[in-house]
């Protein structure tokens, strides 16, 4: 039989062909706009660290984390217990190689780069393993570039928020339909618990991700194959040993059980830091992490909602592991830790979406509520950029370094690359001596004398 002049036994493949060109059409669609929500948020991020070095200062976490960490990577050798996140280092040791410049402030830049990948992943997995609208996803994940909560924390030349960019990664292949693609995201969900604490927020989440995949499959779950997950996640776990050779301690550097009334503190101080206002240790604004309070009841409206289901198990389990991992935190508490909540907290709207169609919320209602949420979250970023480019805002000098007078700090220190003599107690020694290793190294011309800069001798003067 004929139907419509094509026969019924080839109508399915017939109809295939027709709607292929309309599929390839969207995936383009879809692609362009992920490559846009990775130029925007990279936009943001560079804007930031351009800002950041109005001041020309490199803090003492920043000068810790990208040059000192390193620096006893070399050297094989954790500094000290609380040193913990072994990828972060790696993360800033392959950075130092790869930059052409001799600039302190390369891991800002280094860190802006690779932090613009987060929405994308968000982006791309709501579309693609939770059957997102494509437009809603796009858009969600521009909100994520827009949150103070994130973008401040991308171009600071710290670990914290680079755990976010393998837990999201991870997060996307565990939900995939080919199995390879899932064995992929065991080993990175303990590389992101080994680049910053946080990080293992991610790691249940994935977990669950995995599983849900294994019971979708044509084949059902597998034990081979989660047995494999299983080798994967704990292969990473020996790098740190490895590389170390003074018995490293992991995970617990900043962490710790704390009592009810210290957990309930900080449970104070995460809502006004998500909703209120912001600024603890390295969360150097006053806005809070979520822009806005009426954004942060929609994710707990969002959290309570979802949590109800099953599907959507995976972004609820992190988003709750997320939050247990802030409050059980010590040392400085603060937002730093909290890059991952924000990050699923967005995830958690961009689920909610559908929701919202399905109950019937006016379109004109919900447009102006995303529309008014942009502008204030653009407005915020301006004010941030506008802040730290005056010196309103700056980064702290927080350790032992004097800079001398009528130099900036990295003239400071190409100064004492060339006089290595003048030296004295008021540069905190390790911090210093590992700038002047990478900076000797980057520009050999500019050192009085090698030797006195190649990693053994540092060593030896470090008693390491």
């Amino acid at each position: 039989m004929l139907r419509d002049g094509v026969p019924t036994t080839c109508a399915p493949a017939y109809a295939d062909m027709l709607m292929l060109p309309l599929a390839r059409s969207s995936n383009t669609t879809f692609h362009l706009g992920l490559a846009s929500v990775y130029l925007g948020s990279l936009a943001i991020n560079v804007a930031g660290a351009w800002a950041l070095g109005a001041t020309q200062v490199l803090s003492g976490e920043e000068t810790s984390v990208s040059l000192r960490d390193p620096l006893f990577l070399d050297l094989r050798q954790q500094y000290e217990p609380i040193c913990t996140n072994i990828a972060g280092h790696i993360f800033f040791w392959v950075g130092q190689r790869l930059t052409p410049e001799p600039s302190l402030f390369f891991g800002r830049y280094e860190k802006a780069l690779v932090m613009a990948f987060v929405p994308v992943f968000v982006a791309a997995y709501l579309a693609r393993q939770r059957h997102v609208t494509q437009p809603a996803a796009l858009l969600t994940a521009a909100l994520l570039a827009l949150m103070p909560g994130f973008y401040l924390f991308a171009p600071i030349a710290t670990e914290n928020g680079l755990e976010c960019v393998t837990g999201m990664a991870a997060l996307w292949l565990a939900g995939s339909r080919r199995a390879g693609s899932r064995w992929l995201a065991a080993p990175l969900a303990s590389w992101t618990a080994l680049t910053y604490g946080a990080g293992m927020a991610f790691v249940p989440a994935i977990a669950c991700q995995i599983i849900a995949s294994e019971r979708a499959s044509e084949t059902g779950p597998c034990l081979q194959r989660l047995l494999l997950c299983a080798a994967g996640f704990a292969a990473p776990w020996s790098v740190p040993f490895v590389i170390w050779q003074n018995h490293p301690q992991l995970l617990t550097g900043g962490g710790t059980l704390s009592s009810a009334q210290t957990l309930l503190h900080h449970l104070v101080q995460l809502a006004s830091e998500i909703g209120v206002r912001g600024g603890s240790y390295y969360y150097f604004a006053d806005f809070p992490a979520l822009s806005q309070p009426l954004l942060a009841l929609a994710v707990l409206a969002a959290a309570a909602w979802l949590g109800l289901r099953r599907e959507h198990a995976p972004v609820v389990v992190g988003w709750l592991a997320a939050i247990a991992i802030y409050l059980m935190s010590g040392r400085e508490i603060g937002m730093r830790r909290g890059v991952p909540i924000v990050v699923f907290s967005i995830t958690l709207l961009g689920l909610a979406w559908p929701a919202l169609r399905r109950a019937r919320v006016r379109d004109m209602l919900a447009r102006g509520a995303v529309s008014a949420c942009f502008v204030i979250c653009m407005f915020e970023l301006s004010s941030t950029i506008s802040r730290f480019g005056s010196g309103a805002w700056r980064v702290p000098l927080d350790f032992d370094f004097q800079v001398l007078e009528g130099k900036t700090m990295p003239e400071t220190y190409r100064y004492l690359l060339a006089h290595p003599d003048q030296i004295s107690t008021a540069y905190e020694p390790e911090r210093t001596w590992a700038v002047l290793h990478f900076l000797a190294r980057k520009s050999p011309e500019h050192a009085a004398d090698m030797r006195q800069f190649s990693r053994d001798a540092i060593a030896k003067r470090l008693q390491r």
